[in-house]
């Protein structure tokens, strides 16, 4: 079982309160994340790589590339600077590393 893939509900349920209108709720699980998950490349991989799975519903991909938006968008400046400069070679998603095989990066795979 990859990292992220055991537990990817509970986490989506997480990455869902980004988008709540509750200030306090979206405080709280972006506070979780910073502090549990020590790393929001343990949220991005498994996203890329259930993005990167052929025969996915459209609104399946629509809500997965929502997820990875707001993930973005809640992360700091380290975070983009790390999808800039992380070699795709550093993570356990076969199809990620699939990518890295031909050369791509993080931040193009978000572009």
């Amino acid at each position: 079982m990859l990292p992220g893939e055991l537990f990817h509900i509970p986490i989506l349920m997480i990455m869902d309160s980004l988008h709540d209108p509750d200030h306090l709720v979206r405080q709280e699980a972006e506070s979780w994340i910073k502090s549990n998950l020590q790393s929001h490349f343990r949220i991005l991989d498994p996203i890329l790589s259930r993005l990167l799975v052929t025969n996915r519903e459209y609104e399946m991909i629509k809500y997965l590339l929502g997820t990875l938006c707001s993930t973005l968008h809640s992360g700091s400046e380290d975070l983009r600077k790390a999808c800039r400069t992380t070699s795709l070679a550093s993570s356990v998603h076969p199809a990620i590393l699939n990518l890295a095989q031909i050369g791509r990066s993080h931040s193009e795979i978000l572009s």
